[in-house]
């Protein structure tokens, strides 16, 4: 027990050292895909979920962004959600509400089913000093942002395909499908894991 309490030390002493002597630190701010599965919660089940963005902008102001998400499984197969958005900058005024998202998830088979699929759609309203990251369409951190429109509307479809394998284990593909009810554009792409 005492060498596995002093390996435990060494580790901790050399990460502090590396710790401190690095000249920059970076997070992973690079692409950022939000994979779903097929799984829902029972019928009733509530959530409550608090998101921290921290960050800093292309002329080096740091920024604290959040989302608030509460969600309510309807049944047991159909999940709807609400969020909304805030963020502060320093050297800005006051916490702004930047916008919001609804979301609903319906799962088309109960559990067993092959290839188990799930019809999804989001709305979103985000103004343009939204800085919470979400995912990546429309984010680019670490390049100046140019958002000629006040507010982003934008309605997002999945299809969503899941198979449990085993009890540990989940393959997931998401077929999304953006579009910009501004720009009449659409995006689309396929996600797995």
């Amino acid at each position: 027990m005492l060498a596995k309490e002093r390996l435990s030390n060494i580790f901790l002493f050399a990460l502090m050292t590396l710790v401190a002597l690095a000249q920059t630190a970076s997070a992973g701010r690079g692409a950022n895909f939000v994979l779903y599965n097929h799984h829902t919660g029972p019928a009733g089940k509530k959530e409550i979920m608090i998101m921290n963005d921290l960050g800093q902008d292309p002329d080096g102001s740091r920024y604290m962004a959040q989302m608030l998400m509460l969600e309510f499984a309807v049944t047991n197969k159909w999940e709807n959600a609400f969020m909304i958005e805030g963020q502060s900058t320093v050297g800005e005024e006051g916490y702004n509400f930047t916008g919001f998202r609804m979301e609903s998830h319906y799962r088309l088979f109960e559990y067993g089913a092959t290839l188990n699929p799930m019809l999804y759609l989001e709305y979103e309203d985000l103004g343009e000093d939204t800085k919470y990251l979400m995912e990546v369409s429309g984010r680019t951190d670490a390049a100046e942002k140019h958002k000629p429109r006040p507010r982003e509307r934008v309605v997002e479809t999945r299809i969503i395909v899941g198979q449990d394998i085993g009890e540990t284990m989940t393959l997931s593909a998401n077929w999304i499908t953006e579009s910009d009810l501004d720009r009449q554009s659409r995006l689309s792409a396929m996600r797995w894991a």
